[in-house]
């Protein structure tokens, strides 16, 4: 198995971070897509030099998995068996796809990310929205593909919005704008492209050329944000990780195997509310088994892939979910007075 293929672009993103010009980060290297705050938080593991820096991160990576995980716990009844059950089987579900990000690819990137938002959705549920900005805002500072998620603040009560929405963007502002300013910084970044991969979605409907589109990214923000404001507005905010994740693979020229955590996290996150763990089903067979599959049926893993992740993209917005009874679930209340988030 291959290890860290990734984890160059954090060696590059760290030096050039912590050299002369380290305001210039994304003017001169338009190819590192991970936000600032990954490089710092990265920094202290490229400074043991290798190979002990590729130890300590896998091990810290492996580590936010873990955490990730234990934040699941606040999603379901762990007073029942049923409950405890539900919570381990999400969190092997998770694991599968982590292994991939932490050890394959060696994405802290995404693993902070992902850890961030979970930890936002937990503190949603303990009543505490302006947590949950900080946790999304942070999540941002280190991989943008998460600013959809924030929507689910507009399900806040009411004398929260606004400083929720204050935090995050006060967290975002004061961590990307010394970096986003720089000229040619933002050009440079929004020219950036990667080759389209044949198992992509964009590349079986023909929307794309070999490499990545020009309306691929904002596609991926605007239709990530429709498809938050839907699953806020039907009170179910623990189907936006899903809803985000999914419209991103979607939509997203490359393939690789990394993004499954974040869609194994979004499904289970979703299936702790379901009556039956059918998305994290449909991801694992439509998704993440299918890469093990000869080359020669690139157009059925592409056809399973793409259905799969609509499939799951559905559920997120429409499947039934089960009542409410994890840790810091609120109390029943009629619907007239219930607030979109407690």
């Amino acid at each position: 198995m291959a290890w860290l293929i990734s984890w160059h672009y954090i060696i590059t993103g760290v030096h050039a971070l912590t050299g002369p010009t380290g305001l210039a980060l994304y003017a001169r290297h338009p190819e590192l897509q991970m936000g600032p705050l990954t490089f710092l938080l990265s920094a202290p593991f490229v400074q043991l030099g290798r190979p002990a820096d590729e130890l300590a991160a896998t091990a810290a990576m492996e580590a936010l998995g873990l955490l990730a995980v234990a934040a699941l716990a606040a999603f379901v009844d762990r007073a029942t068996r049923a409950g405890r059950i539900r919570w381990l089987l999400a969190g092997a579900g998770v694991l599968l796809g982590w292994q991939l990000l932490a050890v394959s690819f060696g994405h802290p990137d995404d693993a902070l990310a992902l850890l961030g938002v979970v930890l936002g959705f937990r503190s949603l549920r303990r009543d505490a929205p302006l947590r949950a900005a900080l946790a999304f805002g942070l999540a941002i500072d280190c991989k943008p593909w998460v600013v959809p998620v924030v929507l689910v603040l507009a399900g806040a009560p009411r004398g929260t919005r606004l400083r929720a929405a204050a935090i995050v963007a006060a967290t975002v502002a004061l961590v990307w704008l010394p970096f986003v300013l720089q000229p040619g910084a933002i050009d440079h970044v929004s020219r950036f492209t990667i080759v389209v991969a044949p198992t992509s979605t964009i590349h079986l409907l023909g929307l794309a050329g070999p490499r990545t589109p020009p309306w691929c990214r904002p596609a991926q923000l605007l239709v990530g944000a429709v498809a938050v404001a839907i699953v806020t507005a039907r009170r179910r905010p623990e189907a936006a990780l899903l809803a985000v994740v999914a419209v991103r693979l979607l939509l997203d020229p490359g393939t690789h195997d990394y993004y499954e955590a974040g869609l194994l996290l979004g499904t289970a996150l979703l299936d702790l509310r379901a009556r039956l763990p059918i998305a994290t089903a449909i991801a694992v067979v439509g998704v993440h088994l299918p890469p093990d599959v000869p080359s020669h049926v690139v157009l059925a893993q592409a056809v399973l892939r793409a259905g799969s992740l609509a499939a799951v993209l559905l559920l997120a917005l429409l499947v039934p979910l089960r009542p409410d009874a994890g840790e810091g679930a609120p109390p029943q209340r009629t619907r007239a007075a219930e607030p979109l988030l407690a």
